[in-house]
């Protein structure tokens, strides 16, 4: 399902890139539990969160080696877990992404 921006912002931080680079890598993820990886998610999305000041889903993409896009999307009802983006679509009407759970 397509989700709207709401808003993006760009963020410098070391320790987003790295945690981001380490989410969004399958062969990383593979050799963790399940619980380990969901109280690492749960650290980086409150970290997206607080740059935000948001209660809805932020994914954060990293850029280079010292910035982060973070954009704010819609959460649904009773969401929770890490999700990365899969896909994201320019319109007229502004920018809408697809992103998947990973935890």
């Amino acid at each position: 399902m397509w989700r709207p921006v709401i808003s993006e912002k760009v963020i410098k931080s070391g320790v987003l890139i790295s945690g981001l680079r380490l989410m969004q890598n399958q062969t990383w993820r593979s050799n963790k539990k399940k619980r380990e990886l969901m109280i690492l998610g749960n650290q980086i999305s409150e970290i997206m969160a607080l740059h935000m000041t948001s209660d809805e889903l932020i994914v954060g993409i990293p850029l280079n080696r010292v910035e982060v896009k973070l954009l704010e999307v819609p959460r649904y009802e009773n969401e929770q877990g890490f999700h990365v983006l899969s896909q994201i679509s320019e319109s007229i009407a502004g920018y809408f992404i697809r992103i998947e759970k990973i935890v």
